[in-house]
């Protein structure tokens, strides 16, 4: 029996957000796929013991199963089950997801592996663990509750930008898991809800929280030249930084209102536009060309999706604080984070010319690779 970690990155999804809620749906189903190009696919056994990561942004364990086949293409009822994109895979069962994500910085840092992978890199669709730090993972994935970190600062900020939330509660997210509470709490018994009423029990609340609460920080209804207006403008030392179209809980945010909210920011001279119904944030990076307003779309924060405090500390904060009033104030957060994902869709198209560019210049130095096996390693190092 071998113990192996099954990395989930946006290689192996449909819709490339929201991996946590994707990688679930692959335990639920007991069918997890793996590539024919990963390394260890010929490895593993039925009877391994596996954790599954969630790669970047997310970087969280959020569960285990045991293998119950080896690798194989789909037959053809597996195929009809499995919710991902890959056409082959392994089957699972004992299926767990934990009561929460596990950030893997809280628990990697005491295991063996840590000594010589201290980062840690995890180059692969699977990789072995010990059967040691197997064990010490998993019994932090079943006590529902990430160790404590030795750290003073709540808001460390990590390479790419966004802030990463400490072991305990963050302070300056009070406000803003009140107001997530108050959503949920609708949420679970329902009433006809306008548009208006979205705004004033939720969306206000939502804003407040995340620093626009001073007579300067909002516009409502500041006017276009086409003669329409957005719902919002918040500023920021002053100046507009976020376009909101706002409609009631529940609206579809499709296409249409996407390219409602591309052109008010585009009137304005706004970079980032917010579309959202109270519980989804969608923020779109208007500026961008030669793509429909929908696909400008890098961000979506769902206020409701959370297990208690500290989840939403581990995942939703750090999202929602890319758009508070003092990150704003420079933009830098967003900005980065929106790059980085545009980098990683650029770096996942085999057709792109960054993808074609590169394979040039590893013939060049006699390494001879078909472009979607380069995707497949560009992926690996984004994992």
């Amino acid at each position: 029996m071998a113990d192996w970690v099954l990395n989930f990155t946006k290689s192996g999804v449909k819709v490339k957000k929201q991996l946590s809620a994707q990688a679930r749906e692959l335990l639920d189903a007991g069918l997890w796929g793996l590539p024919s190009t990963a390394q260890a696919r010929d490895r593993i056994a039925p009877g391994d013991r596996v954790l599954v990561y969630v790669g970047a942004p997310e970087r969280v364990l959020i569960g285990e199963a045991v293998v119950n086949s080896s690798w194989h293409p789909w037959e053809a009822h597996e195929a009809a089950q499995y919710p991902g994109t890959f056409e082959s895979g392994i089957r699972l069962v004992s299926c767990v997801v934990w009561n929460k994500p596990i950030a893997l910085d809280m628990v990697w840092p005491d295991t063996e592996g840590a000594k010589t992978n201290p980062k840690p890199r995890w180059y692969g669709a699977a990789v072995r663990l010990s059967s040691n730090d197997f064990a010490a993972i998993r019994a932090v994935g079943h006590e529902g509750k990430a160790p404590p970190v030795a750290s003073a600062n709540p808001t460390l900020v990590s390479p790419g930008g966004a802030p990463t939330p400490s072991s305990g509660p963050l302070s300056d997210s009070d406000a803003l898991f009140a107001a997530a509470e108050r959503l949920r709490k609708f949420l679970a018994d329902p009433k006809p809800i306008n548009e208006t009423s979205t705004r004033a029990f939720f969306l206000d609340r939502v804003f407040d929280a995340l620093g626009y609460d001073d007579f300067g920080d909002i516009d409502h209804g500041a006017a276009v030249q086409s003669g329409d207006f957005p719902d919002y403008v918040l500023r920021s030392n002053g100046q507009a930084v976020i376009a909101v179209e706002a409609k009631r809980l529940g609206h579809a945010l499709g296409p249409k209102e996407a390219s409602q909210l591309v052109k008010y920011c585009s009137v304005l001279g706004v970079r980032w536009g917010l579309l959202t119904d109270g519980r989804h944030l969608r923020v779109y990076d208007a500026p961008i060309t030669g793509v429909p307003p929908e696909d400008r779309l890098v961000l979506t924060i769902d206020l409701a999706d959370w297990v208690d405090r500290e989840d939403f500390d581990l995942r939703r904060w750090p999202e929602a604080a890319m758009l508070t009033k003092a990150a704003m104030a420079n933009g830098e957060a967003i900005e980065r984070y929106a790059a980085r994902e545009l980098i990683r869709t650029i770096l996942s198209d085999p057709s792109s010319m960054s993808i074609k560019a590169l394979r040039a210049d590893l013939e060049q130095r006699k390494v001879v690779l078909d472009q979607a096996t380069i995707v497949s390693l560009v992926d690996e190092l984004f994992a």
